[in-house]
C-alpha cells in the first residue's frame, strides 16, 4: 500500500512520463511526415552544397523527439500505479505504426503515382509495429495492458477510474503539447 506522499508522486511522475512520450511522438510523427513530404532527405549548414534544405525547426525536432521519449517511457515505467493501465508495451508499436503511417501516406501521395521506396518502408515499419499486438489478441493480455491488475479491495475500483482518467489526460495533453510545439517550432 503506498503512502498519500508515494502515491502523489508516482501520479505526478506517472502523467509527466506519459504526456513527455505522447508529446514526443507526437513531434516525431509530424517531423517524420514533413520530411517525407519533401522527397525523404534534407540537409542543412557544411560544407556542401544543400539540395533541399530542412524545414525550420525540423533539425533538431526529430532527435530531441527520440530522446525525449525515452526518458518519457523510462519515467512512466518506473512511477506506474499499482492499478490502471499497463501502457508500457504498447510504446514499440505506437512508434512503428506511426512512422508506418507517415510512410504510407508519403508513398501513397508521391504525386506521379506510387513511390514505393516509401512502400516498402510502410509495409516494414507496419509489421513492426502491428505484429507486437497480436500479443493482445487474447483477452487476458488485453485487458492486463488497457485495464490492469484487479485492485486489491484496499484500493478499490476508484483508484483504477482514477489511474484510467490520468493516462487519457495524459496522452491527450502530450498529443496536444507536440502540435502546439511543432506548429510553433516550424511556424
Amino acid at each position: 500500500m503506498l503512502t498519500p506522499l508515494q502515491l502523489a508522486r508516482r501520479s505526478i511522475g506517472m502523467l509527466a512520463g506519459l504526456g513527455v512520450l505522447a508529446c514526443s511522438l507526437t513531434l516525431l510523427y509530424l517531423g517524420s511526415h514533413t520530411v517525407m513530404g519533401i522527397g525523404g532527405s534534407c540537409g542543412s549548414g557544411g560544407p556542401y552544397e544543400i539540395v533541399t534544405p530542412c524545414p525550420k525547426g525540423i533539425g533538431w525536432i526529430v532527435p530531441v523527439s527520440i530522446f525525449a521519449g525515452m526518458a518519457g517511457l523510462g519515467l512512466y515505467a518506473g512511477s506506474r500505479l499499482p492499478v490502471g493501465p499497463r501502457l508500457t508495451e504498447l510504446a514499440w508499436p505506437a512508434l512503428f505504426l506511426s512512422l508506418g503511417y507517415a510512410f504510407l501516406d508519403a508513398a501513397l501521395n508521391a504525386g506521379d503515382g506510387v513511390d514505393w521506396g516509401f512502400m516498402v518502408c510502410a509495409v516494414t515499419f507496419v509489421l513492426l509495429g502491428g505484429l507486437p499486438l497480436l500479443l493482445l489478441a487474447n483477452r487476458d493480455n488485453f485487458l492486463r495492458v488497457f485495464w490492469g491488475p484487479e485492485p486489491s479491495p484496499a484500493q478499490g475500483r476508484p483508484a483504477r477510474v482514477l489511474s484510467i482518467v490520468l493516462h487519457v489526460i495524459a496522452i491527450a495533453g502530450g498529443v496536444s503539447l507536440g502540435i502546439l510545439i511543432f506548429h510553433a517550432a516550424t511556424g
